[in-house]
């Protein structure tokens, strides 16, 4: 007796994969991000500079070869949140992370500004299966650091969303000039 359909089974799997694709992903940012810690916070960390630097170039390597998969997610892995909490600052007029801090509403709308740009240049990135190759998983990956390391210098944290925004337009102009299968069978059927 068959208890699973080959549909549930497709769904299951689908699933599984989404929820490991997800973790795979905050575990990379995440060695990415204690990396950039180790080198360019105030303190040193537990792992030292050579501990540090081997998770930032393995955090890297990670996102570099992985590129293909999570473009797809990085509107919702950081815009979508992003704009939600800079809208949430906006209006309560505190850091979301320490309440007792106000923060000026220049500084949440220029936050919430900054993410609805990325939004609005990754939006396209979404279920789309093209091809990734070496410039724009480079793109990614630079535009993916600077923005982790803002939380890291914030002495340098415009240049860094200035970097990232200009990673991310240069890979969405990329994109834009590739065509599409079904831009090309339309072609063809006019034809």
């Amino acid at each position: 007796m068959n208890w699973i359909t080959a549909k549930e089974k497709l769904e299951v799997k689908s699933g599984f994969r989404f929820v490991g694709n997800f973790f795979l992903g905050i575990l990379f940012a995440g060695m990415v991000l204690s990396g950039l810690i180790g080198l360019l916070g105030r303190e040193p960390s537990r792992f030292g500079t050579l501990g540090s630097l081997v998770l930032l170039c393995c955090g890297i390597a990670a996102l570099y070869f992985t590129g293909h998969r999570w473009k797809r997610w990085i509107a919702g892995f950081f815009a979508f949140w992003g704009v939600f909490n800079g809208a949430i600052m906006l209006f309560s007029g505190h850091q979301l992370n320490n309440p007792n801090v106000p923060i000026s509403r220049m500084e949440a709308g220029l936050a919430m500004s900054f993410w609805a740009a990325v939004l609005i240049l990754t939006c396209d990135f979404a279920g789309q299966k093209t091809k990734t190759d070496t410039i724009d998983r480079v793109l990614l990956v630079i535009a993916t650091v600077s923005i982790l390391a803002t939380g890291v210098r914030k002495s340098s944290e415009l240049y860094l969303l200035a970097v990232s925004l200009v990673a991310l337009g240069l890979l969405r102009l990329r994109i834009a000039k590739v065509p599409s299968k079904r831009s090309d069978a339309k072609r063809t059927s006019e034809v």
